[in-house]
């Protein structure tokens, strides 16, 4: 297992919302799986979007956004656009956590 994984929390949670290639996905599943990783939140992935038989579609301890992870206000410059993004974002998060219905799921038939 690569060292960053090694190196965090059994069970930790691990959110990636910078680049999907700042990722290894081998190490990622591969830590996913042994229980190191308990769940990943990815906004973006590698390759983008990700092709239906993908492997992260089938980890239940994935949630996969669709790319709309909250920007910096600096990177926007629009205060309320940003605020509105991390109110769906939160729900998002709340519900999935909770068990509840999704709202804004995205489609992996059509690709987003």
């Amino acid at each position: 297992m690569p060292r960053c994984f090694a190196r965090m929390k059994k069970g930790a949670l691990f959110i990636n919302a910078a680049r999907g290639q700042e990722v290894v996905t081998d190490d990622l599943i591969a830590a996913l799986k042994s229980g190191q990783i308990g769940a990943a939140g990815l906004d973006v992935t590698d390759p983008e979007p990700l092709p239906d038989n993908h492997r992260y579609g089938a980890r239940p301890n994935t949630l996969i956004m669709t790319h709309i992870g909250p920007p910096s206000a600096a990177a926007e410059g629009d205060s309320e656009f940003i605020e509105k993004r991390w109110i769906i974002t939160r729900e998002l998060m709340l519900r999935y956590i909770a068990g509840e219905k999704m709202i804004d799921v995205a489609d992996l038939k059509r690709g987003y």
